[in-house]
Protein backbone atom coordinates (compact mmCIF):
# COMPACT_ATOMS: atom_id res chain seq x y z
CA UNK A 1 0.00 0.00 0.00
CA UNK A 2 1.20 3.05 -1.41
CA UNK A 3 0.58 6.46 1.12
CA UNK A 4 -0.36 9.47 -0.80
CA UNK A 5 0.89 12.57 0.88
CA UNK A 6 -1.32 15.50 0.27
CA UNK A 7 -0.19 18.72 1.25
CA UNK A 8 -2.16 21.60 1.27
CA UNK A 9 -2.29 24.48 -1.75
CA UNK A 10 -2.08 27.99 -0.57
CA UNK A 11 -5.92 29.82 -2.46
CA UNK A 12 -5.19 31.57 -4.54
CA UNK A 13 -6.18 35.51 -4.13
CA UNK A 14 -9.01 35.37 -6.45
CA UNK A 15 -10.41 32.05 -3.84
CA UNK A 16 -9.86 34.19 -1.01
CA UNK A 17 -12.10 36.81 -2.05
CA UNK A 18 -14.91 34.26 -3.12
CA UNK A 19 -14.02 32.63 0.37
CA UNK A 20 -14.83 36.10 2.01
CA UNK A 21 -17.45 36.83 -0.21
CA UNK A 22 -19.33 33.90 0.57
CA UNK A 23 -18.76 34.68 4.21
CA UNK A 24 -19.91 37.46 4.22
CA UNK A 25 -23.06 36.37 2.21
CA UNK A 26 -23.74 33.95 5.27
CA UNK A 27 -23.00 36.69 7.77
CA UNK A 28 -25.38 38.66 6.52
CA UNK A 29 -28.00 35.56 5.80
CA UNK A 30 -27.19 34.47 9.73
CA UNK A 31 -28.53 38.09 11.20
CA UNK A 32 -31.30 38.20 9.09
CA UNK A 33 -32.15 35.09 10.40
CA UNK A 34 -31.43 36.12 13.44
CA UNK A 35 -33.66 39.54 13.10
CA UNK A 36 -36.55 37.40 11.87
CA UNK A 37 -35.97 34.87 14.57
CA UNK A 38 -36.36 37.77 16.79
CA UNK A 39 -39.39 39.34 15.62
CA UNK A 40 -41.10 36.02 15.50
CA UNK A 41 -39.97 35.42 19.24
CA UNK A 42 -41.64 38.77 20.39
CA UNK A 43 -44.48 37.89 18.30
CA UNK A 44 -45.04 34.74 19.63
CA UNK A 45 -44.52 36.14 23.40
CA UNK A 46 -47.05 38.96 22.10
CA UNK A 47 -49.51 36.18 20.85
CA UNK A 48 -49.05 34.56 24.51
CA UNK A 49 -49.87 37.23 26.35
CA UNK A 50 -52.95 37.53 24.38
CA UNK A 51 -53.76 34.06 24.98
CA UNK A 52 -53.04 34.29 28.69
CA UNK A 53 -55.22 37.42 28.87
CA UNK A 54 -58.19 35.78 27.32
CA UNK A 55 -57.80 32.28 29.19
CA UNK A 56 -58.03 34.76 32.12
CA UNK A 57 -61.34 36.29 30.92
CA UNK A 58 -62.85 32.83 30.42
CA UNK A 59 -62.30 32.19 33.89
CA UNK A 60 -63.76 35.27 35.02
CA UNK A 61 -66.79 34.68 33.08
CA UNK A 62 -67.10 31.00 33.25
CA UNK A 63 -66.51 32.16 37.87
CA UNK A 64 -69.45 34.82 36.56
CA UNK A 65 -71.49 32.13 34.88
CA UNK A 66 -71.34 30.20 38.11
CA UNK A 67 -72.77 32.94 40.26
CA UNK A 68 -75.25 33.80 37.63
CA UNK A 69 -76.53 29.86 37.66
CA UNK A 70 -76.49 29.60 41.14
CA UNK A 71 -78.50 33.11 41.59
CA UNK A 72 -80.78 31.87 39.00
CA UNK A 73 -80.75 28.47 40.78
CA UNK A 74 -82.12 30.26 44.54
CA UNK A 75 -84.64 32.49 42.45
CA UNK A 76 -86.11 29.48 41.06
CA UNK A 77 -86.35 27.50 44.30
CA UNK A 78 -87.75 31.18 45.56
CA UNK A 79 -90.31 31.64 43.30
CA UNK A 80 -91.38 27.86 43.43
CA UNK A 81 -91.64 27.55 46.65
CA UNK A 82 -93.62 31.04 46.37
CA UNK A 83 -96.14 28.79 43.69
CA UNK A 84 -96.58 26.35 45.83
CA UNK A 85 -97.21 28.55 48.74
CA UNK A 86 -100.32 30.77 46.80
CA UNK A 87 -101.73 27.82 45.17
CA UNK A 88 -101.73 25.61 48.65
CA UNK A 89 -103.84 29.46 50.15
CA UNK A 90 -105.94 29.65 46.89
CA UNK A 91 -107.26 25.57 47.33
CA UNK A 92 -107.64 26.69 51.17
CA UNK A 93 -109.79 29.81 49.98
CA UNK A 94 -111.84 27.22 47.29
CA UNK A 95 -112.47 25.34 50.06
CA UNK A 96 -113.42 27.81 52.47
CA UNK A 97 -115.74 29.60 49.68
CA UNK A 98 -116.88 25.93 49.03
CA UNK A 99 -118.03 25.26 52.53
CA UNK A 100 -119.64 28.91 52.85
CA UNK A 101 -121.62 28.83 49.84
CA UNK A 102 -122.02 25.21 49.14
CA UNK A 103 -121.04 25.34 45.56
CA UNK A 104 -117.89 24.37 43.34
CA UNK A 105 -116.06 27.81 41.93
CA UNK A 106 -116.50 27.38 38.53
CA UNK A 107 -119.99 26.26 38.55
CA UNK A 108 -122.21 28.50 37.13
CA UNK A 109 -125.81 29.67 38.84
CA UNK A 110 -128.52 29.60 36.32
CA UNK A 111 -128.96 33.18 35.07
CA UNK A 112 -132.72 35.32 36.74
CA UNK A 113 -135.85 35.16 34.42
CA UNK A 114 -138.21 37.76 33.61
CA UNK A 115 -140.31 39.33 32.00
CA UNK A 116 -139.94 42.84 29.61
CA UNK A 117 -143.06 43.94 27.82
CA UNK A 118 -144.98 40.43 28.64
CA UNK A 119 -142.00 38.44 27.00
CA UNK A 120 -139.94 35.94 28.80
CA UNK A 121 -135.99 36.76 29.10
CA UNK A 122 -133.62 35.14 30.95
CA UNK A 123 -129.82 36.18 31.66
CA UNK A 124 -127.76 33.63 30.19
CA UNK A 125 -125.89 31.11 32.65
CA UNK A 126 -122.46 32.98 32.53
CA UNK A 127 -123.73 36.11 32.61
CA UNK A 128 -122.02 38.04 35.36
CA UNK A 129 -123.58 38.55 38.52
CA UNK A 130 -122.60 42.49 38.55
CA UNK A 131 -122.89 44.33 35.19
CA UNK A 132 -121.62 47.44 35.00
CA UNK A 133 -123.54 49.60 32.41
CA UNK A 134 -122.91 53.27 32.04
CA UNK A 135 -119.69 52.82 33.95
CA UNK A 136 -122.13 51.63 37.21
CA UNK A 137 -122.42 48.56 38.10
CA UNK A 138 -125.84 46.63 38.85
CA UNK A 139 -127.06 43.13 39.50
CA UNK A 140 -129.20 41.08 37.46
CA UNK A 141 -132.09 42.17 39.87
CA UNK A 142 -131.90 45.30 39.72
CA UNK A 143 -131.41 45.42 35.98
CA UNK A 144 -135.05 43.47 35.82
CA UNK A 145 -136.16 46.56 38.36
CA UNK A 146 -134.79 48.77 35.93
CA UNK A 147 -137.34 49.63 32.88
CA UNK A 148 -134.95 51.63 31.42
CA UNK A 149 -131.49 49.45 31.46
CA UNK A 150 -133.49 46.60 30.42
CA UNK A 151 -134.97 48.50 27.55
CA UNK A 152 -131.18 49.10 26.96
CA UNK A 153 -129.58 45.87 27.23
CA UNK A 154 -132.45 44.16 25.57
CA UNK A 155 -132.88 46.27 22.73
CA UNK A 156 -129.24 46.60 22.14
CA UNK A 157 -129.22 42.63 21.73
CA UNK A 158 -126.70 42.08 24.44
CA UNK A 159 -125.16 38.55 24.27
CA UNK A 160 -126.36 38.50 28.14
CA UNK A 161 -129.82 37.93 27.76
CA UNK A 162 -131.72 35.17 26.29
CA UNK A 163 -135.07 35.91 24.82
CA UNK A 164 -136.95 32.36 26.08
CA UNK A 165 -139.43 30.76 23.57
Amino acid sequence: MATKNTQATPLTEEELLQKAADLQAQSEKLEADIKAFETEKKEFAEYRETIDAAVKTNVALDEDLKNREASLAEKQTAFDTYVDETNESLEKREAALEEKTGKKSGESEPGLEFEFEEEPYKFTDSAPKLITVNGKAYSQKQIVENYDLALQLIGGKSSLIIKIS
